[in-house]
């Protein structure tokens, strides 16, 4: 963690604690805080040549480049691979439910 980063989550805990908020809800803010923290730190620039690089993968039709769901890694997988993963994970009846209509 950079300086400001640490600054700033040190001011809000001092804040929080100073505060009339409940527990719950210092504990969310908290949350909600590093999670956004976090987020930015993923969001770096890529040298150019590497930016060129992944531009060109991800026009490549036979492949899928996706964010892996840890570490801001990115992850290159076989498109048809990559369709049959989704579709098995998709066919567990019990964790989903089909509905009746559109809740949007």
């Amino acid at each position: 963690m950079d300086t400001t980063t640490t600054n700033f989550l040190a001011g809000l805990e001092s804040i929080l604690l100073t505060s009339a908020l409940l527990d719950d809800m210092c504990a969310d803010i908290r949350s909600c805080a590093t999670r956004i923290l976090r987020q930015k730190r993923r969001q770096q620039t890529l040298p150019a040549n590497e930016a060129l690089g992944l531009r060109s993968l991800k026009s490549d039709e036979n492949i899928v480049v996706v964010p892996a769901d840890k570490d801001g890694a990115t992850v290159i997988m076989d498109k048809d691979d990559y369709v049959s993963m989704v579709n098995n994970i998709f066919s567990y009846i019990e964790a989903y439910a089909l509905l009746a209509e559109d809740p949007t």
